[in-house]
């Protein structure tokens, strides 16, 4: 049997953006913005046969999983935010210079295919293996820091 790939859905994951910032001199606590990101990953369903006596080789099919953000908002149910970063560099007071600037790329998540499923089906001296792979998205936190000019 020909390896098959089959896409049969999709999964909406949330996925926190977080931005801290800091001001020197400090003038109060740092300020933690947590954003959230609604990604729409595709999940699909790799299917292939095999020995029955071999073990199951759940990484013998490079999968690519893409994903499309759909939505960055504020916390929870928040307002629609374009940019996080520029979002909380625009809150700083107006005395505020930032030196470690960084561009916000929507697509720049750190990714992991996970296997969140596996079933096989024996028949004879043959087993039909089923893997179904999904996506695990993280973000690390940024952290932006402004100096007070004098």
């Amino acid at each position: 049997m020909t390896p098959t790939t089959q896409y049969y859905g999709a999964e909406v994951q949330n996925v926190q953006v977080q931005v801290a910032r800091y001001l020197i001199p400090a003038i109060g606590p740092v300020a933690l913005f947590v954003f959230n990101q609604k990604v729409l990953a595709e999940t699909f369903t790799v299917k292939y046969s095999q020995s029955a006596t071999d073990a199951i080789k759940l990484s013998k099919f490079n999968v690519k999983l893409n994903y499309q953000p759909l939505l960055v908002q504020l916390g929870q149910g928040g307002p629609s935010v374009v940019d996080p970063y520029a979002y909380v560099r625009d809150t700083l007071p107006s005395s505020y210079t930032t030196y470690n600037t960084q561009d916000y790329n929507p697509n720049a998540l750190e990714k992991t295919k996970a296997i969140s499923n596996v079933t096989t089906s024996v028949a004879g001296n043959l087993m039909e293996v089923t893997c179904v792979y999904s996506l695990i998205l993280s973000a690390p936190t940024v952290t932006i820091i402004a100096r007070e000019e004098q």
